[in-house]
């Protein structure tokens, strides 16, 4: 379809009716006529109409004091759908393909379940490393660097509560044995955005893992880029890989409505 018929297939003003909705959604406190003008850069007339088509339908709300507006119930029900058939697996590929290509290695995306993390995607690095871990693989949270990631974006009592049911199995000499080195682990992961998992659950092995968030700052997940310490040194894996990882954490997090501060 050339340009021209595709230009005739748009509703100029169901397009600014949508730029409007964004509009509003970006913002936490109600907006005048005046506001939503002026941001938009549509006509007084123009976004007065807009928004009382959307009043009457629901998606925009009017308070009868100030005259202002803010988003309408109907949102919630179409935002809920669309995260229904949205899981955080579907979104997550595309851009677990993206590290596998940027960094070579085997790229791991989990769940948090009790006190253990499930694997839900694993898409394997070009090398070939004997590994025992496939889709649905458990492992301990408190060693494992997407386990620490996710219990570190956590609410307090959410955490509380894992933490009080973890045993702390030593695998390693390297594993943590203990609440407050979990603790401590977990203070410095929020501050610095990314957990690692330095040989704490096999020797020889480590990975690099950033947590994926939804609307309300939980993470409801993790990613990692999991590798052989004979094939990285440790300072290049950070170098090159925290950034990467960072960066696809952010925005998979932004897609499920995860918005920085």
């Amino acid at each position: 379809m050339d340009r021209e018929s595709k230009d005739k297939n748009r509703i100029r003003s169901l397009e600014k009716g949508l730029e409007i909705l964004l509009l509003l959604s970006r913002h936490e406190a109600e907006l005048s006529l005046e506001d939503i003008s002026q941001e938009a850069g549509f006509s007084k007339p123009t976004c007065y109409r807009l928004l009382q088509t959307m009043r009457r339908n629901n998606f925009v709300k009017q308070s009868s004091e100030t005259k202002r507006y803010q988003l309408g119930p109907r949102n919630i029900a179409i935002g809920t759908a669309a995260m229904d058939r949205q899981s955080v697996r579907a979104i997550a590929v595309p851009y677990m393909r993206r590290i596998r290509t940027q960094t070579g290695e085997t790229v791991n995306l989990t769940i948090l379940d009790g006190t253990e993390i499930v694997f839900v995607e694993r898409i394997e690095g070009k090398f070939i490393v004997n590994s025992n871990l496939y889709v649905g693989s458990r492992l301990p949270v408190h060693c494992s660097s997407m386990g620490k990631a996710i219990l570190a974006h956590l609410p307090e009592h959410k955490l509380a509560a894992i933490v009080e049911k973890l045993d702390f199995q030593q695998y390693t000499q390297k594993t943590l044995v203990s609440r407050e080195q979990l603790y401590k682990e977990l203070e410095k992961i929020q501050a610095e955005g990314t957990s690692i998992n330095n040989e704490e659950l096999e020797k020889g092995l480590f990975a690099i893992a950033g947590p994926i968030r939804d609307y309300s700052g939980e993470a409801i997940a993790a990613l990692n880029v999991s590798f052989p310490l004979a094939r990285h040194r440790i300072q290049d894996a950070l170098t090159d890989f925290v950034p990467v990882i960072k960066q696809v954490c952010m925005e998979i997090s932004g897609l499920m409505g995860f918005k920085a501060t």
